[in-house]
């Protein structure tokens, strides 16, 4: 099974936003795939350990282990703003409270089950929408250069 089923630039808006798109296959291995989309994409603002990369990387990871379909993500960037969105849509249809994507309360001992509470806490905000077919997770988060301050 190929880790990137399609990619493509897509450019959103007349001036105001720019995105890029990209499917991926239900593995974990698309974790990955998210963060080198996200630096791609943003360059430095995206690049590994940065805010964006952990949330794309976060998001991801939920659609594969709970939704099992194709992942697609989304990283816009709203020009002159210093954030970026990530959305992350899958199959799995928004209904039914096991469905829906939430905070767990894991004992510090679980290795899984925070993957919400850290984007909740890394994100200026977050949501769910239903789509035609399954739903997206999406996250707004800063996506500044690191290197701006050293370099002023």
């Amino acid at each position: 099974m190929a880790l990137f089923m399609r990619a493509r630039e897509v450019h959103v808006g007349v001036g105001r936003t720019d995105a890029y798109a990209i499917n991926l296959s239900p593995v974990p291995a698309s974790a990955l795939a998210a963060r080198v989309a996200v630096e791609r994409f943003l360059g430095r603002a995206g690049g590994r350990g940065t805010v964006v990369a952990l949330v794309a990387s976060e998001l991801v990871t939920n659609a594969v282990v709970h939704a099992g379909t194709t992942v697609g993500l989304r990283i816009g960037r709203p020009r002159g703003r210093g954030t970026a969105l990530i959305e992350v849509r899958d199959g799995a249809p928004l209904v039914g409270h096991r469905l829906r994507p939430r905070r767990q309360a894991r004992p510090g001992h679980h290795t899984t089950g925070r993957g919400l509470a850290m984007v909740s806490q890394l994100s200026i905000s977050w949501g769910v929408r239903p789509e035609t077919e399954g739903k997206t997770v999406w996250a707004l988060v800063r996506a500044e250069d690191p290197t701006a301050d050293q370099l002023s």
